[in-house]
């Protein structure tokens, strides 16, 4: 095996290589011991006001101006209401376990470059997502550093904080007793999906949609009559799993491949295995970053009802930790204004305006209007 590396990105067949034993790695190398975590009440607070968002561009950024007209209207919606039923901000049982533990555990990828990976064999993780997690432990503990990463995929995003799908029904009590994280900071889209199962989001710190990546020379050009009969790759557990689940038939695609991680399915690609990746647009542009071969198919047509819609990245916590969330929202809302080097906009410039631009580059507001 060998490594080809310049900038910081893998490159050539040995990186490829390189990268099919880091997505086989992923659900199995954790950045720290097991451990179990837990605690706290429902939910309860004011709801926030809902506005129109900002809109996402077709092709791996937002566009400002663009409008967006809910699937169905909030009071047909049970988790938009429980969504917007904001706790306050103030310490609990559940920030009180964190404090005795003395740190802040936090489910994270090690895959997706950019927003939260590992530039070397045994380095600590950084990205777009690293620097949210060490803000938070900032915050709460008073030293960046108390944070305690543990590596999980997308299908794993559930069970890590308690929540797995099989459990639902089961009181929240007996399913925080499986929990192993505090949080999950893993460009995880607010759902109502999580919400039922009892995952609980904080307020929305990105902007996104789901995007379509095909090798540079595909004669595939976006969701429209080019992608029929294609076979496309998608995470376990993600959104654009959801996605293709209800518009497959529409675009009589052959099976779906489902893989644990995004970076997965771009080595499946490049293998040749499947004909294009459906992930969230900046994930995709964070493969465009390792990949100069692949590009984002963006010239999107058709009815509105098949293409992919906006949605946000929240921070996952457990709906039975009110404290937590409610605090969490608070330091975001602070990270949004922070203009110093350690707030959202450098954060941005940082990781992804590379890649993503400037369109991308403010931060989604707390009362953004979530497409449900």
């Amino acid at each position: 095996m060998t490594w080809a590396r310049r900038g910081g990105r893998l490159r050539g067949w040995g990186g490829v290589t390189a990268m099919a034993v880091l997505c086989a790695l992923a659900s199995l190398a954790l950045f720290c011991l097991p451990g179990r975590v837990g605690g706290g009440a429902r939910a309860t607070g004011a709801p926030d006001q809902v506005t129109a968002p900002r809109g996402a561009g077709n092709s791996g950024g937002a566009s400002a101006g663009h409008t967006v007209t809910a699937a169905a209207a909030d009071d047909e919606k049970p988790c938009a209401k429980k969504y917007e039923n904001r706790p306050p901000a103030k310490d609990g049982a559940t920030i009180a376990a964190i404090k005795e533990r003395g740190e802040l555990v936090v489910g994270v990828d090690q895959n997706s470059y950019r927003w939260a990976y590992r530039g070397t064999y045994g380095s600590e993780p950084e990205g777009f997502d690293i620097d949210l997690a060490r803000r938070i432990a900032k915050e709460i503990l008073g030293d960046a550093g108390k944070v305690r990463f543990k590596t999980i995929s997308t299908a794993a995003r559930g069970p890590a904080l308690g929540r797995d799908e099989k459990d639902k029904g089961k009181p929240a009590a007996e399913r925080d007793a499986g929990a192993s994280v505090d949080m999950v900071i893993r460009t995880m889209s607010i759902t109502c999906g999580h919400i039922d199962n009892g995952i609980a989001f904080s307020t929305p710190y990105f902007e996104t949609r789901q995007s379509l990546v095909v090798p540079r020379d595909s004669p595939i050009n976006g969701f429209g009559p080019t992608l029929r009969g294609s076979r496309l790759c998608v995470a376990k557990g993600s959104t654009a799993e959801s996605f293709l689940a209800a518009q497959s038939g529409f675009y009589a695609l052959k099976p779906v491949k489902k893989v644990p991680s995004q970076l997965d399915c771009l080595v499946e690609l490049q293998l040749g295995v499947v004909d294009g990746v459906v992930t969230d647009s900046a994930l995709a542009a964070s493969q465009l970053a390792q990949d100069p071969g692949v590009k984002i198919a963006g010239a999107n047509e058709g009815d509105a009802a098949h293409l992919p819609q906006p949605e946000f990245y929240g921070i996952a916590m457990r709906d039975s930790a009110p404290d937590l969330v409610g605090r969490v929202d608070q330091i975001l809302a602070g990270y949004r204004k922070d203009t110093s080097r350690k707030g959202w906009r450098q954060s941005y410039k940082h990781w992804l305006r590379h890649d993503l631009g400037n369109a991308s580059a403010s931060p989604p507001g707390a009362d953004a209007r979530i497409v449900w």
